[in-house]
């Protein structure tokens, strides 16, 4: 299991490097699709037989720099909070 310490906006703004986390699980792993949509990742594609047994994969990023990311409540980095975050 991996582990991401959590930074506030302004070191995440400061750090070099890549801005964003990325991994895959299956399709078929309700579970772990759930926790990792409430910890903050968004599925970007599904991958079609991405595995040796022939199953498909959900690759989901978590974007950490503030500017890519939504967090909306409680931010003062200038978000545009004129959008809508409504599941419809």
């Amino acid at each position: 299991m991996y582990c991401i310490p959590l930074l506030n906006a302004s070191e995440l703004s400061d750090m070099p490097g890549p801005h964003q986390v990325a991994l895959e699980t299956e399709t078929t792993n309700t579970a772990a699709i759930k926790l990792y949509e409430r910890l903050g990742f968004l599925r970007s594609k599904r991958l079609h037989r991405y595995y040796f047994n022939g199953n498909s994969a959900f690759r989901l990023i978590l974007y950490l720099k503030p500017s890519l990311s939504c967090a909306c409540e409680g931010d003062d980095y200038g978000h545009d909070h004129s959008h809508s975050h409504d599941e419809s």
